[in-house]
């Protein structure tokens, strides 16, 4: 598009501000598609990611499908780390307490009690 409006400025078919003005348009449509690209190319980045922790922990829950005692051992490969909030009494006198539970390669499961 730019060679076909550098034709046309040259064969006086554009006057030069017309010429300026469009060029400034596709030079900034341009440089918003490469922002795009980029975006996501970094989205595809981290959904590969994604995809490689999650095969990780397949691997690991296959290895103890079948375990009959849970050992720290199973608990080291599973968990990463295990955040426990204050515990809070509700207007009953009920007391629960939030558990945030960190998953080796796929991040947070949150319980409360």
């Amino acid at each position: 598009m730019i060679k076909k409006l550098f034709e046309q400025s040259v064969t006086g078919g554009l006057t030069p501000e017309r010429f300026s003005f469009l060029t400034a348009d596709y030079e900034q449509e341009q440089r918003g598609l490469k922002e795009k690209l980029a975006d996501i190319y970094l989205k595809l980045s981290d959904c590969e990611t994604n995809e490689k922790n999650i095969d990780r922990f397949i691997t690991v829950a296959k290895k103890y499908a079948d375990f009959e005692t849970l050992t720290p051992e199973i608990i080291i490969e599973f968990v990463d780390k295990i955040c426990v909030h204050q515990a809070r009494l509700d207007e009953d006198g009920n007391k629960s307490q939030q558990l945030d539970i960190y998953f080796n390669y796929i991040g947070a499961f949150e319980h409360n009690s």
